[in-house]
């Protein structure tokens, strides 16, 4: 093997040492007053676990998200190119996420100082495999990612002609540039064997600037692009246009990951502790593939919650509405029981306090009762019929009005 160079002042040829000297040797010489700790070294692992399991969380959902609008939401069942694309993006983000966890466990050196990193742990085959992977498969899932919302793009604002364009140039920037980096990628790591000579890894090394710049321009072009069609919706209410650009804001967060991701990059260019601070690295790269799938699945999360949406309130609401009920103080609902309703009051008053029609008789020893009695007694005093004081030609329905008002007016 050709000699291998770690920020040493001379070349470490492998083949020439025994296993049992590497194990004890560091990638970098400690600094001043530190002592290399190969045994049980401190390491911010478990940062990179919680971040990985969150990713795969995230994957999760908007794969799940994906299927059942289309499978379930959308007929006839068709898949577009976005879909088509996605596919290949989960695969490698995947394929990404999973080298960065092999990098930091076991013999994977990654979250550990370089100096407690023994030259013999960093050679091994899961360290080559993680640094293998690493080199490879993030700059291709992050360009699938971003050509699928190119294409997500495309779909929703496809009747918009500037869009359009905007979106194939898009989609031309992305595929040349990652094509060349995977390409350099491929011919300055592999085999690892080149990756190790020490002009190879600096020439891998001085990728790393230009992929962060060129994933920053991307992804403010990715959150510009959204902001210019809602602007030429003339038709929109400004209402509408706002909850638009609300749900496109998600890509702002990948501008500022993006951001970040630089000054990590140019800080671990520049600092020898390479395995410690490339941490930092791994973690706003697996934040910026995060982001960017949520957004891929902007279209399917809205269409999910229009159909789902009011149903959810709905359940949500009654659970509520039944948990308060549940533990209401019984005091208070015996207190609310016992207590009056004034508009059941209201509605248990009579018309005509002295009527009552539900029994034969019913009115007797009333105000009525009294009336009609002195009434009847006078006309059978007369010798005439109540109605026969009333005009041949008057009609009978006034007479029977007549005959209301004079006994129910009291």
């Amino acid at each position: 093997m050709t000699p291998l160079v770690f920020h040493r002042a001379e070349a470490i040829d492998v083949t020439q040492i025994p296993n049992s000297v590497l194990a004890v040797i560091g990638i970098i010489p400690p600094p001043a007053g530190v002592t290399s700790n190969f045994a049980n070294p401190v390491n911010i692992r478990p940062i990179l676990w919680v971040f990985c399991g969150i990713g795969f969380g995230i994957i999760a959902i908007c794969i799940f998200v994906r299927i059942w609008v289309i499978f379930k939401l959308v007929h006839p069942i068709k898949w577009a190119w976005s879909d088509i694309i996605f596919t290949f993006a989960v695969l490698t983000t995947v394929g990404s996420f999973v080298s960065i966890l092999i990098g930091a466990t076991g013999f994977g050196q990654t979250g550990i100082h370089s100096w407690d990193a023994s030259v013999y742990k960093s050679i091994s085959f899961r360290s080559r495999a993680s640094i293998a992977l690493g080199i490879l498969l993030p700059p291709i899932s992050i360009g699938l990612i971003k050509i699928t919302i190119f294409l997500m793009y495309l779909e929703v604002f496809n009747p918009l002609k500037l869009i359009r364009t905007m979106c194939y140039i898009g989609i031309t920037m992305v595929t040349l540039f990652y094509t060349v980096i995977t390409i350099l990628d491929a011919i300055w790591g592999f085999p690892l064997s080149r990756y190790y000579v020490a002009s190879n890894t600096q020439k891998v090394q001085t990728l790393n600037l230009p992929k962060g710049i060129f994933g920053l321009i991307t992804d403010v072009f990715l959150f510009l692009v959204p902001m210019v069609a809602v602007s030429r919706l003339k038709s929109m209410t400004m209402r509408k246009k706002m909850g638009i650009l609300l749900i496109f804001s998600t890509g702002f967060l990948a501008v500022l990951s993006a951001g970040m991701n630089i000054y990590w990059r140019v800080y671990v260019n520049v600092h020898p502790d390479h395995f410690w601070y490339i941490t930092a690295i791994w973690i706003v790269t697996i934040t910026e593939h995060a982001i960017g799938l949520i957004i891929t699945g902007i279209p399917h999360f809205a269409r999910l919650f229009r159909n789902y949406g009011s149903k959810t309130k709905f359940y949500l609401g009654c659970r509520v509405a039944r948990k308060e009920k549940e533990t209401k103080d019984p005091v208070k609902r015996s207190e609310e029981l016992t207590e009056s309703d004034p508009s059941e009051e209201r509605k248990s008053r009579k018309l005509y306090p002295g009527l009552d029609v539900t029994t034969v008789g019913g009115t007797m020893g009333t105000v009525i009762s009294k009336t009609y009695q002195e009434t009847r007694t006078e006309q059978d005093s007369k010798g005439q019929h109540p109605a026969a004081q009333y005009p041949a030609d008057t009609h009978w329905a006034e007479r029977q009005r007549d005959i209301q008002d004079r006994f129910f007016d009291e």
